[in-house]
């Protein structure tokens, strides 16, 4: 009997897997498309795109990038609220997308509620460049230029959070500067190596080839420690705004409403994916660190982003509520 009921359980426990296992041994079953909302030549294009690169042979079938801008994002991001919950659509967007969260009104979808993170995957600091021919060759002599001549130095922001990472420095450094808006940071890229705009706070995967270029110098890093990838450059903290620190990431993201099972396979494809030594020295070439989160633990890291920003917002009197 003891047999019997052993037999029993098992066979139960096996039916109850069965859907789980079969699920995860189907998924994908077509081409799977990311979608960067955003213009090419930023930091999302480069690393959504390296993640299809390491991603792809994880799985049987393409991984496809499209690039979809507008809105600040939310147009190319709505894309995959709107899609079938199955996996099968996702989307890279950076620290901006919580930032939308707390600053904009009249979302097409609730960030909370209708997209779910697979991976925050990768971090880096923001670096502020500006055109080579710009009379401040270090952040002290910046400072010193932008006081001398108040209103006539633009910024661009290509997104919510370089706008208010711009916004943060910009009171930091106690001038006046205008901040110039942008639908993306490669053609802001563009406007400040072709001199229309003075410079950017951007990503170093979308500038590090145009800083060893001479076609931006770079002034100096957001976060409150040097790059690993250019520890000559300087932080804001130590040169001209104390207390400065703002980091940038990117996360892939699902539909809010994909099976578990579906989001559990893209988190653990990705995680393996991304600890090979090769993808790692990938990433570090954009100065992308790469994480390694459970599912469960990105979505807390999003939900207490989602959380920060509120409050910064709020105090910067920039919150949508």
């Amino acid at each position: 009997m003891k047999r019997l009921l052993l037999g029993a359980s098992v066979a139960v426990a096996c039916m109850a897997m069965a859907p789980m296992l079969l699920h995860a041994q189907v998924f994908p079953t077509k081409p799977i498309r990311i979608i960067i909302p955003f213009t090419p030549g930023g930091g999302a294009d480069a690393s959504g795109r390296l993640v299809a690169r390491v991603l792809g042979p994880r799985f049987n079938q393409p991984i496809v990038v499209e690039n979809r801008p507008g809105a600040n994002g939310a147009i190319g991001t709505d894309a995959v609220v709107k899609a079938a919950p199955d996996g099968h659509t996702l989307a890279v967007v950076s620290n901006g997308f919580p930032i939308s969260a707390a600053t904009e009104k009249g979302l097409p979808y609730d960030p909370k509620k209708d997209l779910t993170p697979v991976l925050i995957y990768g971090e880096q600091a923001l670096v502020l460049v500006v055109n080579p021919k710009v009379p401040a060759n270090n952040a002290q002599e910046f400072l010193q230029l932008a006081r001398s001549k108040p209103g006539e130095l633009t910024f661009a922001g290509s997104d919510p959070s370089t706008i208010l990472a711009t916004d943060m420095l910009r009171k930091g450094m106690k001038a006046d500067i205008v901040t110039v808006p942008y639908k993306g940071a490669g053609q802001a890229l563009i406007d400040v190596i072709g001199g229309q705009i003075t410079g950017v706070l951007t990503s170093f995967g979308s500038t590090v080839s145009h800083i060893k270029s001479g076609n931006v110098r770079a002034l100096a890093v957001t976060t409150t420690t040097r790059s690993p990838i250019a520890q000559d450059i300087p932080t804001l903290n130590e040169t001209i705004s104390p207390g400065y620190d703002f980091a940038s990431w990117y996360v892939l993201l699902a539909n809010g409403q994909t099976p578990r099972e579906t989001m559990l396979v893209l988190n653990r494809e990705l995680v393996a994916a991304l600890q090979a030594q090769e993808a790692k020295d990938q990433f570090m070439t954009l100065g992308l660190s790469v994480n390694l989160d459970s599912l469960d633990r990105a979505r807390d890291r999003l939900a207490r982003e989602f959380t920060k920003w509120e409050a910064v917002a709020k105090a910067a009197g920039m919150s949508a509520q």
